[in-house]
C-alpha cells in the first residue's frame, strides 16, 4: 500500500464519524461534523494513496466543512442557537466549499489562492479561545465544557506541529512520520470534542 502509515492513520476519522452521526440526533451542527470526519477519512486517505491536486480536493474539501460545522456548533452553543440552524449551517458549508473552489480554480490557472481555504481552517481555532477568555457561557443540553475546548485546542496545536515537523519527526523516531502522527492528533482533538458532547456518561 502506498504511503501506508499516511492512509490507515485515517481511520480513526472514519470510526469518530460514524459515531458522532449517531450520537449527535437533534444538533445539526455536530451530525454535520461528524459527517465530515467520515469524508475526512476518504479524502485524506484517498490523497495520500494517489497524491495530486484532483485528490487534493477530496482531502481539502471535507476538512474545510468539518472547520465550518465546528464553527457552527461553537457558535451556537456560546452566541445563539440559530447558528446550529439548516440556513446558518449551509451558507457555512458552501462558504467552506467556496474555499476549496477558489483554491481549485486558480490552480488549475497556474496560481492556486490557499489564503481562503486557510482562512476556514484557522477562523474556529481562533475564536474558541475568544468565546472561552470572554466567559461566554455555554448553553444547551450537549454545550461543550471550557476544559474540553482548551484540550482541543491543545491536540490541534500539537497536529499542526507535527505536520510542520513531518520529516524531522520522521528521521527522530525512524518509525513515524510527523503527518502520521498529526492524522492521529486530530482524531483524539475530534474525538474529545464529541465524547464530551454525546458520550452518555458525561457530565452537564
Amino acid at each position: 500500500m502506498p504511503n501506508a502509515e499516511n492512509v490507515l492513520s485515517n481511520l480513526p476519522f472514519l470510526v469518530l464519524g460514524a459515531w458522532g452521526w449517531t450520537a449527535a440526533r437533534g444538533s445539526p451542527a455536530w451530525r454535520a461534523f461528524s459527517l465530515a470526519l467520515v469524508g475526512t477519512a476518504f479524502g485524506s486517505a484517498l490523497y495520500h494513496w494517489s497524491p495530486a491536486n484532483a485528490s487534493l480536493v477530496a482531502d481539502r474539501l471535507p476538512i474545510a466543512c468539518a472547520c465550518a460545522a465546528l464553527l457552527c456548533g461553537l457558535m451556537s452553543e456560546r452566541v445563539d442557537a440559530r447558528w446550529s440552524s439548516p440556513g446558518a449551517l449551509s451558507a457555512a458549508l458552501l462558504a467552506a466549499g467556496g474555499s476549496v473552489a477558489w483554491w481549485w480554480l486558480g490552480e488549475r490557472q497556474g496560481h492556486g489562492d490557499l489564503r481562503a481555504y486557510q482562512f476556514v481552517q484557522f477562523l474556529p481555532m481562533l475564536l474558541v479561545p475568544v468565546a472561552l477568555l470572554t466567559k461566554m457561557p455555554p448553553r444547551g443540553a450537549h454545550a461543550v465544557p471550557d476544559a474540553t475546548w482548551w484540550t482541543v485546542l491543545a491536540l490541534y496545536a500539537a497536529a499542526k506541529l507535527m505536520e510542520l515537523a513531518d520529516h524531522a519527526v520522521l528521521e527522530a523516531l525512524n518509525v513515524v512520520s510527523g503527518h502520521t502522527l498529526k492524522h492521529l492528533l486530530a482524531a483524539a482533538a475530534a474525538a474529545w470534542l464529541l465524547r464530551s458532547a454525546f458520550s452518555s456518561g458525561s457530565r452537564r
